[in-house]
């Protein structure tokens, strides 16, 4: 594996518990090669299933592709679908199994084919808000495609604050006063600033993710945002009481935290901060609101997981090896561990 994903760990293997750095690498890469399998694979299904559907249902057609595009505008379209998001999987598949080192670049070329379509979708939806479903499938399929290029194109994102280092002090009162500054400041990036630009330009061309938002639904959405908030604070109040540090990777733990919501998911703060989300594209009526949220989870998944996990395996040895075999990433225990 490229040590620009993995992280600077020296030339010769190291026992991590009982798996060394070797052994933890491979695994790392056949996690990501099944990955990949299932997305480009997932990407011809779907690509099938969209033209199996635009052939039996009229349906289809309107809320994917719209008044826009009819006669040979929609065929022109068809064909360079078939070409992005159908050949080029296929190839991608048969690279993977025998020339994986010419998978990246062909991952770029379907990318911008996704992106190429996205923007198409946008044009189509804005001029007949009934195919606003077709830009949000491909605003997912657009994200996904750039997610999977970045991580096999070995695109750096460690820095600034997204670099790996402990907290400049011990003291707690210090580290709660920062992790307090931190989700302020992400809540009022991610939960306020995009979703609202989002669903303004959803109001401005008129596309709508339901019809209307009941009463039920939307006191529902805000309840369950509320509550995942909560535990979403305490989960960082965790860090800074037990682990000497904040959320942020560049002012980390220095210890090992395993306990409040860390003994039940390994990352509760990723897994809420999707969840929050979806709750509040719910409650917006906000269609790029919840794929915008499913994409971090997705973007989290395959370019933060594996950087944090085998920064935290060099970091705390058997000791994290331990949690991983304990305790999931995105599913929760059913019961709380003990330390």
């Amino acid at each position: 594996m490229d040590t620009r994903i993995l992280g600077d760990v020296g030339q010769e293997p190291f026992e991590i518990g009982n798996t060394t750095e070797a052994q933890a690498a491979v695994d790392t890469e056949r996690r990501e090669t099944l990955l990949t399998r299932w997305f480009l694979a997932l990407t011809l299904l779907a690509t099938i299933a969209w033209w199996v559907g635009l052939s039996t249902t009229d349906r289809l057609a309107q809320i994917t592709l719209g008044k826009a595009f009819t006669g040979e505008a929609r065929w022109l379209l068809l064909l360079g679908d078939a070409l992005f998001a159908g050949v080029l999987p296929v190839l991608g598949l048969i690279l993977l199994r025998y020339r994986s080192e010419l998978l990246a670049p062909l991952l770029w070329v379907h990318f911008g084919g996704q992106a190429y379509a996205f923007l198409v979708s946008i044009v189509g939806a804005v001029l007949d808000p009934a195919a606003c479903y077709g830009a949000y499938v491909m605003m997912l399929s657009a994200g996904a495609a750039l997610t999977f290029a970045m991580r096999h194109g070995r695109v750096p994102i460690l820095w600034g604050p997204f670099r790996f280092q402990d907290s400049s002090t011990s003291d707690v009162n210090s580290n709660m006063r920062k992790t307090l500054f931190q989700t302020v400041g992400m809540w009022i990036v991610f939960f306020l600033g995009f979703p609202t630009g989002m669903t303004a330009f959803e109001r401005a061309v008129g596309w709508r993710l339901l019809p209307s938002v009941s009463p039920v639904l939307l006191t529902t959405s805000m309840v369950i945002f509320v509550v995942l908030g909560a535990i979403g604070v305490t989960s960082g109040v965790e860090m800074a009481k037990r682990g000497a540090g904040t959320p942020l990777p560049s002012e980390g733990t220095q210890k090992l935290v395993v306990s409040g919501p860390y003994a039940y998911v390994r990352n509760p703060m990723a897994l809420l901060a999707v969840l929050q989300g979806v709750a509040l594209g719910a409650a917006l009526n906000s269609g790029l609101t919840v794929v915008y949220s499913v994409m971090g989870g997705i973007a989290w998944e395959l370019l933060v997981r594996p950087l944090e996990e085998e920064h935290l395996s060099n970091k705390f040895g058997g000791e994290y090896e331990a949690y991983l075999e304990r305790v999931r990433c995105w599913i929760p225990n059913v019961h709380r561990i003990r330390p």
